[in-house]
Order: structure tokens, then sequence, then C-alpha cells
């Protein structure tokens, strides 16, 4: 399981900057780009966003739940995950989008944080915890989740996210849904932060 993880991320890293970003859309101070990976069931979303925050400010409440929480579009309940380490939650799920409808994903989080260039780099990595079960599908499990955030301040005040997601659902549900909802939620969970950082402290 963890040469699995960690195969599947090399694999991530390997593709994060190839090929070309295609632009879906800017709301609200949001830009939102897509790829897929030929050849594979790879799914990229990349967001960006301008946020009035200092990016350690944004780096420590991305690490409170409760400011995070508030963050993520469609979560509707979480608690911590016993033994589970630094860093690392339980996250109950709803993603609402058909065949997605009612589907609770049971996920552990896990967080790392390097400095690259200048830019505060996070990787988080879903993965669902062995031994819970999906609402509709029972026994399927998602096989990774990818996160790739990063936090570049030219003034000290103000930092520019982008955040990269990148899914392998290894044929779980169709790719074109899962492309529309990650987009969605990419530009909700960046208009979130958007609003909410700057009364961070």
């Amino acid at each position: 399981m963890i040469a699995k993880i960690f195969i599947s991320f090399l694999f991530f890293m390997t593709f994060l900057f190839d090929g070309k970003w295609q632009k879906e859309f800017t709301e609200d101070g949001v830009t939102v780009w897509s790829r897929n990976i030929e050849g594979t069931k790879v799914i990229q979303v990349k967001a960006f966003t301008v946020v009035n925050q200092n990016p350690d400010v944004i780096w420590r409440g991305l690490q409170e739940d409760g400011k995070f929480m508030k963050c993520m579009p469609n979560v509707i309940i979480k608690k911590d995950f016993e033994k589970c380490g630094e860093n690392c939650k339980l996250t109950f799920q709803k993603i609402h989008r058909a065949p997605l409808k009612d589907r609770t994903y049971v996920i552990k989080v896990t967080w790392t944080r390097k400095e690259e260039n200048g830019k505060i780099i996070i990787h988080h990595v879903y993965k669902q915890v062995k031994g819970h079960k999906m609402a509709t599908q029972n026994g399927m499990e998602v096989d990774n989740i990818f996160g790739r955030w990063e936090l570049v301040s030219e003034d000290g005040k103000t930092t520019k996210f982008t955040y990269i997601n990148h899914v392998d659902l290894g044929g779980l549900v169709p790719a074109s849904l899962v492309n529309k909802s990650l987009k969605e939620n990419a530009a909700k969970f960046l208009k979130n932060l958007k609003a909410q950082a700057p009364s961070w402290k």
C-alpha cells in the first residue's frame, strides 16, 4: 500500500508541469485551468487567486480544522483520526454531483510543507481509510487524491495562491463528471479562502 502511494506520488510529480493547461473560466477573482494526462485516468485542475493575507498565516490556518474546513466546499462533518500522526485528519465529505450524489468518503488527510524557489509548497494526500465503505458503492475505493498548493508573497501582505488538484480514480466514475466537479470545487475553495483568510491571525 505504501509503495503504491509512493509510486502514484512520483507519477503525479512527473506530470505536474508537463503538457498544456486549458483555461476554463475566471470567476470572482479565481481563474481555473484543467488538463487530462494522455493515456491515464489522471485528472488535474489548477486554480489561482490573490489572497489578502501573509502566506505563513495561510499555512497555519490550513492546519486548523475550523479554518480549513470552512473553506472546503460540501464538507458535512469531520473528526480526529486516531493514531494517524501529526497533521492527519478523518473527513467525511459529500460531493453533490451525480453519480457522486450522496456518496460519503472517509478520508485520511496527510500534509507536508517545504520551501521551493521562494514559494511555500504544501502537499496534501487524501486517501480513503481501509475498512470504511462508501455510501453508494460499498467496497469501492478512491485510489488517490493529491493536492499541491503554492503560496508566493511579493510584499509580505498579499499571497498569490495556486491550488493544483490531481485525481486518479481508476475508473470509479466517469472522468468528465469528476473533472467538472473538481473545477467547481477548486473555484469554491479559493473563493472561500479569499473571503475568509484576511481575518485569520
